[in-house]
C-alpha cells in the first residue's frame, strides 16, 4: 500500500531469483499513489500475475494473493522489503533435507540513518535447529530466537495450505501472520531452522510496524 518509492526492488528482487521456476504474485491493497503504475513495467513478464483490490489491509491481501497462487510452495514478501538473490533455492534445499516441515531462515534488519541504509542482522549467534511443531510455538516472542511470528523468512507447502483451508484472519491487525504460521506448524511435521539471511527487511517512517499505536493493534 503506497509503497512506489520501493515496490520496484522488492519485485526485481524475486524475478532475479536463482531458482528460475517461479510466479510472482503482486496485490495493490487500494494504493492511493503510484505504485500501480509502478508496477506496470512487469506487465509483460509472463512469471507476474497483477491484481488490485479495494484498500482491506494486509491479511486481505495476502488471501488474495493465495487465491491465485498456482505454485507448489509459497513465500511471503512485504512490499517494502527485499529478497537475496539465493533465497529460493536455499529455501529448496533445505526442504530437501526436511521435507514436510515449514522451512525457516531469517534476516538482515536495515534501518535508515541520516538517509543512507545500514543494516543489521542477528544470526552471528543462531545455529541450524529442528524443532516440533509445539517447540517451536513455544519460540514465539523469545527474544534472538526464530521469527515465529513473522509468515516472512518462511517456506509454505500450497498443498498444506489448500487442503488446511488455511488463510489470513481478516480480522485481526496485528500478529495475524503469527497465528497463520502457528495454524500451519498445526499440519505439518515440524520446523527446520538455518541462519540465513535471505529476506532484508526495511525499517522505514510510515511502514506498519513504525505507524503507531492505533486502536486496531488490540486485535493481537
Amino acid at each position: 500500500y503506497n509503497v512506489e518509492n520501493y515496490i520496484g526492488r522488492g519485485v526485481s528482487s524475486a524475478l532475479s531469483q536463482t531458482y528460475e521456476d517461479i510466479e510472482v504474485v503482486v496485490v495493490d491493497d487500494g494504493s492511493s499513489d503510484g505504485t500501480w503504475s509502478a508496477l506496470q513495467m512487469y506487465s509483460a513478464d509472463s512469471r507476474v500475475v497483477l491484481s488490485r483490490q479495494e484498500n482491506s489491509g494486509v491479511s486481505r491481501a495476502r488471501n488474495h494473493a493465495l487465491n491465485l497462487a498456482t505454485g507448489d510452495y509459497v513465500i511471503f514478501l512485504d512490499s517494502d522489503d527485499w529478497l537475496e538473490s539465493e533465497a529460493c533455492e536455499q529455501l529448496m534445499r533445505m526442504l530437501s533435507t526436511r521435507p514436510g516441515t515449514l522451512i525457516a531462515a531469517d534476516a538482515n534488519f536495515v534501518s535508515v540513518v541520516n538517509g543512507t541504509e545500514v543494516c543489521s542482522n542477528q544470526i552471528l549467534d543462531m545455529t541450524a535447529e529442528d524443532l516440533s511443531s509445539d517447540e517451536a510455538i513455544l519460540r514465539f516472542g523469545v527474544f534472538n530466537s526464530i521469527h515465529i511470528g513473522s509468515s516472512c523468512y518462511k517456506l509454505f507447502s500450497r498443498e498444506v495450505i489448500e487442503r488446511c483451508g488455511l488463510r489470513f484472519d481478516e480480522q485481526i491487525a496485528h500478529t495475524e501472520d503469527g497465528l497463520f504460521v502457528f495454524n500451519y506448524l498445526n499440519e505439518c511435521r515440524g520446523l527446520h531452522y538455518e541462519p540465513l539471511a535471505l529476506w532484508n527487511i526495511l525499517d522505514r517512517p510510515g511502514s506498519a510496524t513504525t505507524s503507531g499505536f492505533h486502536h486496531s493493534l488490540l486485535s493481537s
